[in-house]
């Protein structure tokens, strides 16, 4: 028995087939090429990075206040932490005011704790101390073993005092004094170099790492940090002689980093990353401490680090660019910028 092929149709369908093999290779290549060009290129940027660790320092802060009482329930010995925090302060200082409530003695440090700030804590409260060890005094100390004998000659009960609260307005300027607050970043700038504090000190080691790579490789890093890791940031970078910067806005974190490392001599070595904020307009009236200073005119370009600001930081500018240092136009453009630097190492 004979078969009828219809070879003409045959080979329409092989044809085809090929296209539709042909058209998705070339999908998959121009979806990598095009992946290529723009992973680096984002408007996402790393002067809003937000730290997800959480440190519960407060924990290891608040270690508890033992006291010893005599027979009578008044406190007799007092044993604070050798290391007082802003946490463990205000629980030290209720009970040494409960101490005074009962007994009314003469509060008595024991030598450890000379130079301590229980003293200025215990000025604060207006109380008063005596140098000598005494019968009917309140010891205050950190030294379980230098007070044992008399707990045991006393037959004194121990308690635990946990976390409490306490204010009062001597206290209060205590406070502040020796555990000052941090206040919360107003301007632009502030907010964005602390994000790149946070992000600086949660990344420090994988930093040092990409900067000692050749090249720089995002695949070489952690999937869960690849994705922070391609977000922008203008940065420079400083060796022994000198300084070298990339100022793209648009490309990631490694890419400047790869683009960079390129500008310096085989015979210098990075010792210092410089991570910038975004820029701002700014004016020799408007030029805030502690900032960098960015020129642009035509085709000019020049930047001063926090570090090379000096008493005529505009004029120095222009002069780097290669302008002269009194030459003004109206088309001349300041800005200023904060920076967060980190050791290479």
């Amino acid at each position: 028995m004979l078969l009828y092929v219809n070879k003409k149709k045959e080979r329409l369908r092989k044809i085809k087939i090929l296209l539709t093999l042909i058209g998705i290779l070339f999908l998959i290549i121009a979806n990598i090429h095009h992946l290529r060009q723009t992973i680096h290129h984002t408007s996402l940027s790393l002067t809003t990075y937000t730290s997800i660790k959480k440190l519960n320092n407060w924990y290891g802060n608040t270690s508890p206040i033992e006291i010893y009482k005599t027979s009578k329930k008044q406190i007799k010995i007092i044993i604070i932490p050798s290391t007082i925090t802003k946490e463990n302060a205000p629980t030290i200082a209720k009970t040494i005011l409960k101490s005074q409530t009962q007994t009314k003695s003469p509060l008595y440090i024991t030598d450890e704790l000379n130079n301590h700030i229980i003293s200025s804590l215990i000025s604060s409260l207006n109380l008063e101390t005596i140098s000598n060890l005494s019968s009917n005094c309140v010891i205050i100390t950190s030294n379980f073993e230098k007070i044992k004998p008399i707990i045991t000659n006393q037959k004194l009960t121990p308690f635990s005092i946990s976390k409490q609260n306490f204010e009062s307005p001597t206290f209060n300027t205590f406070l502040e004094t020796f555990f000052p607050s941090t206040k919360a970043p107003s301007t632009k700038l502030d907010k964005e170099q602390a994000s790149l504090y946070s992000f600086a000190n949660d990344h420090k080691d994988i930093i040092s790492q990409i900067l000692n790579s050749s090249p720089p490789s995002i695949l070489e890093q952690p999937f869960s940090l690849q994705n922070t890791l391609l977000k922008n940031i203008q940065l420079c970078i400083q060796t022994s002689y000198q300084t070298f910067c990339s100022l793209d806005d648009k490309s990631s974190f490694i890419q400047n980093i790869s683009q960079t490392l390129k500008q310096i001599p085989a015979n210098e070595k990075p010792q210092k990353l410089i991570l910038l904020t975004s820029f701002e307009k700014t004016s020799p009236q408007k030029l805030s401490p502690s900032s960098g200073l960015l020129f642009r005119f035509q085709a000019r370009q020049a930047l001063l680090l926090p570090h090379e600001i000096n008493s005529e930081p505009f004029e120095t500018i222009k002069q780097k660019s290669g302008l002269n240092p009194k030459h003004t136009n109206n088309l001349m453009q300041f800005y200023q910028f904060k920076t967060v630097e980190i050791d290479i190492k």
